[in-house]
């Protein structure tokens, strides 16, 4: 068998576009990176990566938990400090994406309580980057793109398996930072992380199904952590440090917390196997929202003229079910954002699997007509 090694393939009259192959033997066409590793399409594990399903909107959040754009999770720890997770129409020029999702401090936290901070995260499923993380490959890497309104050194740390998912004392952590050299500007990171920190005692199985369906990779982006914080020094790479408050002792960090209405937006953002990032995989707005419904779905009553006749005072009846657009990662949990109106009936009330919601109330007479409509609920079965 022939070799023939080259640095690129070119047409004869032009230099634009071609292949080309570095040094390590990994290719570009036209200038657009090919995978490392892995497949070419279904790269990026990371849902709604691209912020355009944004089924909560905007919310303030005292502590931590779910606002703006799906899948991204805001840790607070301080009870008194608060900031708004929202949806921006705002992303990089000619990237092809619309969106952002953006943390906005509302009261600044100048205290000197230890470890109070702030993060945005995303926690993946485990079975989705099982493959991914234990499956024999050398790298993953991350990209993503950030504006912030303060400058400095940032942290960003990954969580491989939690204690939450029942797999104990398996949680390692890999902490890298990245410079944001321009404030409210858009800038892309790139981080690379080497699979071989994660010796034998870390590559683990999840043999149930409450294990495949929990928390399998936590990704986190500290952004902030009070003046008398315990703040590491860890340099880049593994360590059985748990913890998404990890942060390094850089004096940009603590001054997001101490800082009113400063903003920090993602965008763009994949984790892929292989060593190389690639340009940001697009899926469609449709593939993306379902994808969220796995862990969040809301159901709106379309408050139609229907009447159901009961006849037994007190006894629970079928009002009406609601089939989730897709399977729930689990049994989800129900929120009332609208009340029902009701008619002869009363405790009004969702149950749930993770295929469908039924809603039932109970009859305040008997042989009455009754009914319940206008109302809406969130499923959530969030990790």
């Amino acid at each position: 068998m022939s070799t023939i090694k080259v640095n690129s393939i070119k047409n004869t009259s032009t230099d634009d576009g071609g292949i080309a192959i570095d040094n390590t033997g990994h290719v570009q066409i036209d200038g657009q990176q090919l995978p490392t590793a892995g497949a070419l399409s279904s790269r990026n594990l990371v849902i709604n990566g691209s912020a355009q399903v944004n089924q909560r909107g905007t919310l303030t959040l005292t502590a931590s938990g779910y606002g703006g754009p799906d899948r991204f999770y805001t840790y607070l720890s301080a009870s008194s400090y608060a900031c708004e997770r929202s949806q921006q129409l705002d992303a990089p020029a000619n990237s092809g994406l619309q969106y952002s999702t953006q943390l906005k401090t509302t009261t600044a936290r100048t205290g000197t309580t230890a470890d109070q901070y702030v993060a945005v995260g995303q926690t993946l499923e485990f079975r989705d980057i099982h493959n991914a993380i234990w499956g024999g490959h050398s790298h993953v890497t991350v990209s993503f793109w950030v504006k912030s309104s303060i400058s400095g050194t940032f942290a960003f740390n990954i969580n491989p398996c939690n204690t939450d998912s029942g797999l104990s004392g398996n949680r390692v952590l890999y902490h890298a930072t990245y410079a944001i050299s321009s404030a409210d500007t858009w800038e892309k990171k790139t981080i690379t992380i080497p699979l071989a920190g994660l010796t034998d005692n870390h590559s683990i199985l999840a043999t149930t199904e409450s294990d495949q369906i929990g928390r399998g990779l936590e990704l986190t982006w500290p952004l902030g952590i009070s003046s008398g914080g315990t703040r590491t020094t860890a340099s880049t790479g593994w360590s059985t440090t748990e913890g998404r408050n990890i942060i390094s002792s850089f004096s940009n960090n603590t001054g997001f917390l101490s800082t009113v209405n400063a903003t920090f937006k993602l965008t763009g953002v994949q984790i892929e196997v292989g060593e190389k990032a690639t340009s940001f995989e697009h899926r469609s707005y449709g593939d993306e929202f379902a994808r969220c419904q796995r862990y969040y779905s809301v159901y709106v009553d379309p408050n139609q003229n229907s009447r159901h006749h009961g006849s037994a005072n007190n006894f629970a009846f079928y009002v009406a079910s609601y089939s989730f657009p897709t399977e729930m990662r689990a049994t989800p949990s129900a929120t009332q954002v609208v009340a029902p109106t009701m008619s002869n009936c009363d405790t009004f009330r969702p149950g749930m699997s993770k295929t469908v919601a039924i809603f039932l109330v109970d009859l305040d007479g008997t042989n009455v007509d009754f009914y319940a409509r206008g109302y809406t609920y969130a499923f959530a079965a969030e990790l």
